[in-house]
């Protein structure tokens, strides 16, 4: 039997530290895991949102002057600057510029109680987060990984979810 005296002596190992980066990971799972840990999926349909109209891409300087950047939270506003990080920094035409800012000016009053009429455009808000639900399914499917990461909660004060 071991005394006290001796317990205390044993050495105690110490804890096994996991590494800072994935011991493996194929490519297809790493865009995966950092498209859907950054929110990619919920801020690119809200982009696509503000881009319906336009034939320019939304870049991140762009983005950065809407609306929608300025009221998200810095989580959101990483989303938005992941998911038009590949588009190239061009200036929007006139055209393109007017389309953006009435876009984002829509959603901004629907958020606030404030849209009246458009309902085509209240739709295609609506149906973000059945398309959403649908693509999670899809993916499931498609993606033998796709269980292991989940997306954050972002523009829950688009979708009148509260506020967490």
């Amino acid at each position: 039997m071991i005394t006290d005296r001796e317990a205390s002596e044993i050495p105690i190992p110490d804890p096994i530290i996991e590494p800072d980066f994935e011991v493996f990971e194929n490519a297809e799972e790493k865009l995966y895991r950092l498209w859907k840990t950054r929110g990619g999926d919920v801020a690119f349909a809200l982009v696509e949102l503000l881009r319906h109209g336009l034939r320019q891409e939304i870049s991140i300087s762009t983005i950065a002057t809407t609306a929608l950047y300025r009221r998200s939270n810095p989580a959101e506003r990483y989303s938005l600057l992941y998911v038009c990080s590949e588009s190239a920094d061009v200036p929007l035409s006139e055209d393109d510029d007017a389309k953006l800012r009435l876009n984002d000016q829509m959603l901004m009053d629907l958020v606030d109680g404030k849209l009246l009429g458009h309902r085509d455009f209240q739709n295609r808000v609506r149906s973000i987060s059945v398309r959403l639900a649908e693509k999670s399914q899809f993916d499931a499917r498609i993606f033998p990984f796709a269980e292991k990461y989940e997306s954050p909660k972002l523009f829950g004060w688009i979708f009148g979810e509260p506020a967490q």
